[in-house]
């Protein structure tokens, strides 16, 4: 009887784990120069659609199932209606759980989500469709700019956005330090004391202060809202 109480216990955590990691995913990104972005802002109760020169309609959503694509393939983030593939009306490009998120290339603000495993593309070229969709940084509400293919079953689409902008930015613009008193730092010897309190709205790293010695003892408070303190 205990045995299989365990069992059970063990297959309800199971699939409550299983259920946490459809539900809520990571749809954040830092780049290189320490701009933080946070793409859930643009997660669509409804399918975001948009369609090509074809007028093939694409059907997608940011960190989640689309509603509509999930209906034909389980667990898609996107998919396309296809008229001119005989007895496949719509194709799988791309499923949420293997969604990979980076930077845009050079400095444009934004970032790109790609998501892979979708379905065969052919007998002739074996590979399985995938698409890549940029989510470009504006000042203007959400505009869906473009959809096409980059090579045969590989997909790019672009949109616009303010939010997706960073949510913060990089150390050098967005550190600021206050105190409860009038600002105190000195040094004695290869030691710094603050005697105040510092906090910033991002983190403090090896690029936004060079330690060349030894770092002292602080009587003050050092916060951070977001990844801390490293060196």
């Amino acid at each position: 009887m205990i045995h299989k109480q365990l069992l059970y216990i063990v297959f309800s955590l199971l699939l409550l784990l299983v259920g946490l990691s459809r539900a809520q995913r990571p749809c954040t990104l830092q780049n290189y120069n320490g701009d933080f972005y946070d793409f859930s802002a643009l997660t669509s109760i409804k399918d975001y659609t948009i369609a090509n020169n074809d007028q093939d309609i694409f059907y997608f959503n940011i960190c989640k199932d689309s509603a509509f694509c999930d209906t034909k393939y389980p667990g898609s983030a996107t998919c396309h209606s296809s008229h001119w593939e005989p007895g496949v009306p719509y194709a799988n490009i791309g499923q949420t759980g293997s969604m990979t998120i980076t930077p845009l290339a050079g400095d444009n603000k934004g970032g790109q989500i790609q998501y892979t495993n979708g379905s065969y593309c052919s007998d002739s070229l074996p590979i399985y469709r995938k698409v890549t969709i940029a989510m470009r940084c504006s000042d203007g509400p959400t505009t869906l700019n473009y959809v096409g293919e980059s090579s045969t079953c590989v997909y790019y689409i672009e949109m616009s956005s303010s939010l997706a902008c960073p949510t913060s930015s990089s150390l050098a613009s967005s550190t600021s330090a206050s105190s409860t008193g009038t600002p105190s730092f000195s040094t004695t010897g290869n030691q710094i004391i603050n005697q105040n309190t510092l906090s910033t709205s991002g983190g403090i790293t090896g690029n936004g202060i060079s330690i060349s010695s030894t770092v002292g003892t602080s009587t003050g408070l050092v916060t951070t809202s977001s990844s801390g303190i490293s060196f």
